[in-house]
C-alpha cells in the first residue's frame, strides 16, 4: 500500500531538483525545436516541472496522488508559464495526451516503482514510444536492483528535518517488496508499506525497451554520465 500524502510536505527536501539534473536534461533536450516539449510521469511536488518551465519548455506532468498534484498546482498558480499537471496514470496517457507530440519523457525518482508486473511495464513503455516525437528520447531513473540483490540498501536520503528509509526485500527474480517511512525526530510516518513491486534491472530494461520499439538505451549511474556500474546505487538510462 502507498502513502504518497505522507511525502507531500517533505517531497522537495528529499528530492530537490539540482543543476546537475536540470543539465542532464538540458542536453537530452538538444536538437529538438523550442520550446523542447517535455512529459513528466510522477510529476510529485512539481518542483522539476516548474525549473523546466522557467527555462521555456512546455511542460506536462501527470501524477495520481492527489496531495501532490494540489501540491504541484499551487506552484505555478501565478505564473505564466507553459505547464499543466493532470491526475493520470501512465498506463491510460495515450488516451488523453497528444500521440508523436512530446520530445523527452521523464521517469524519475525511483518513481517506476509503481509499476507491479512486467505486463505494466511493457505498456507503460509502449505508451511512452507512442507519445514521443520522431527521434523522442525517454529518460528513467530507478533504483540498480541487481545491486540492491547483493544485501545493499537504498541509501538514506536526508534533508535538516527527516529522513526517508528505504527498504526493498526480493521474493523472486519478478517479485520484490518494498517498505519507506519519513522519519522525524518524534515518530516514522509510512510512505510505502509492504507494496509488491517488479524489479526492473537493467537487463529487464532491455527487453522492454525493445518490445515497446526503441532502438537504443544509454545507461548511466548517475546525472554526471558517469558509466553504469556493479555499484552504482541507481539506474538513470536513455531509451531512443
Amino acid at each position: 500500500m502507498d502513502f504518497l500524502h505522507n511525502l507531500v510536505e517533505y517531497y522537495d527536501e528529499l528530492y530537490p531538483t539540482t543543476d546537475e539534473q536540470l543539465a542532464f536534461i538540458e542536453d537530452i533536450c538538444k536538437g529538438f525545436s523550442t520550446p523542447n516539449k517535455i512529459l513528466q510521469i510522477g510529476s510529485g511536488s512539481g518542483q522539476l516541472s516548474y525549473r523546466l518551465a522557467k527555462r521555456g519548455k512546455d511542460v506536462t506532468g501527470i501524477e495520481m496522488s492527489q496531495p501532490l498534484l494540489t501540491c504541484s498546482s499551487l506552484k505555478r498558480r501565478f505564473q505564466l508559464l507553459s505547464i499543466r499537471f493532470f491526475k493520470m496514470s501512465a498506463l491510460e496517457m495515450n488516451k488523453y495526451l497528444g500521440k508523436s507530440y512530446y520530445n523527452v519523457i521523464m521517469c524519475l525518482n525511483n518513481r517506476l516503482v509503481s509499476v507491479r508486473d512486467e505486463e505494466s511495464a511493457e505498456k507503460v513503455l509502449k505508451n511512452c514510444k507512442e507519445l514521443l516525437s520522431k527521434n523522442g528520447k525517454m529518460i528513467i531513473r530507478t533504483y540498480n536492483y541487481e545491486y540492491l540483490k547483493k544485501g545493499n540498501k537504498p541509501s538514506i536520503k536526508k534533508s535538516e528535518r527527516v529522513a526517508s528509509v528505504t527498504n526493498i526485500e526480493f521474493k523472486s527474480d519478478t517479485k520484490a517488496i518494498i517498505t519507506q517511512t519519513i522519519e522525524t525526530y518524534s515518530k516514522k510516518i509510512p510512505v510505502f508499506e509492504n507494496m509488491e513491486i517488479l524489479p526492473v534491472t537493467k537487463q529487464l530494461l532491455i527487453e522492454l525497451a525493445n518490445k515497446a520499439g526503441f532502438t537504443k538505451i544509454d545507461f548511466y549511474g548517475d546525472y554526471k554520465k558517469t558509466p553504469l556500474s556493479d555499484n552504482s546505487e541507481e539506474i538513470i538510462c536513455i531509451l531512443e
